[in-house]
């Protein structure tokens, strides 16, 4: 069964190889026709048929779209106003409307809306202070508010502060406008006039070839398959947020391998571990995200 998790790996690990033989093996317009499948006219994406609806599936479907620059409009529609929607009111992002904030959501919702240039929606301010109060007294963080610490959200997490450190000045323009607006926090204001602060960027035709395949069969292609790359050009402004020689040194204790069995979580008591060398209890994390 086709699956957005599993078609995400697939590519990325492709694309790592590299050469002819590897990128010519990714067929675009098979894949392109798979998203639109599991895209629904709400913005939210299915994980596979019948699957279960989140941010991670909108995540996985938007940047596999934009790393074969295939993103169009078509893809993109409504699903900056779904992800704005997860945003909850203690600043992360939930897997769906309604639902807890959770540290590997908030990063795949923030990644989706910087991919398709609508990150100015969320209350970014909320989001990096819910983030940086999920740091544990061990160094690592927590998914979720009052849960244990975990090795994997220091990825999840971690991975949050890259991403706002190349939005300074969207940030900057946030606090002006919580600043006219007394001591209204940025969250309280209307989503209209936050919206405001920067406007929507159009769909604009891009002339690549494949895209040009795209438009002969009336598919409106936009030219936003390149904002990701055009992001990571942004300088990286202001400093972590976190301590990261503690959570360098909790991820250091957490993969030391004890009695030919690697800790997975915690290291103050009650974590979970796994064998060494089971790659299947490994493998998957994003698969494995709502856990």
């Amino acid at each position: 069964m086709p699956h957005l998790a599993t078609t995400y790996a697939a590519v990325n690990s492709l694309i790592t190889l590299g050469g002819h033989k590897a990128l010519s093996s990714i067929h675009r317009n098979s894949l392109y026709a798979f998203l639109q499948r599991m895209k629904y006219p709400n913005g939210s994406f299915r994980m596979h048929e019948k699957g279960e609806t989140d941010v991670r599936a909108c995540y996985t479907a938007i940047a596999t779209a934009s790393i074969l620059n295939i993103l169009d409009c078509e893809l993109v529609e409504n699903v900056g106003t779904y992800i704005a929607s997860c945003q909850t009111y203690e600043g992360g992002i939930a897997g769906e409307p309604g639902s807890e904030a959770h540290g590997g959501y908030t990063f795949c919702g923030l990644a989706t809306m910087v991919l398709i240039d609508e990150v100015h929606r969320l209350d970014l301010h909320a989001l990096i202070n819910w983030v940086v109060f999920r740091q544990g007294v061990e160094g690592g963080f927590q998914g979720r508010t009052n849960k244990l610490v975990d090795g994997c959200y220091s990825f999840w997490q971690g991975a949050v502060f890259p991403l706002t450190q190349r939005l300074q000045q969207l940030l900057d323009k946030q606090s002006e406008v919580t600043c006219t607006k007394g001591k209204e926090s940025v969250n309280q204001i209307n989503l209209a006039e936050r919206e405001r602060v920067l406007p929507e960027v159009p769909c604009v035709i891009n002339k690549t070839q494949h895209e040009q395949e795209a438009m002969q069969h009336n598919r409106s292609v936009a030219n936003i398959s390149e904002i990701g790359l055009d992001f990571l050009k942004k300088p990286v402004e202001g400093g972590t947020l976190f301590h990261n020689i503690a959570m360098q040194q909790y991820i250091i204790i957490c993969s030391q391998v004890v009695t030919k069995r690697v800790i997975s979580e915690t290291v103050a008591g009650g974590g979970s571990v796994v064998k060494s060398g089971d790659l299947g209890a490994i493998v998957g994390e994003i698969d494995g995200i709502s856990n």
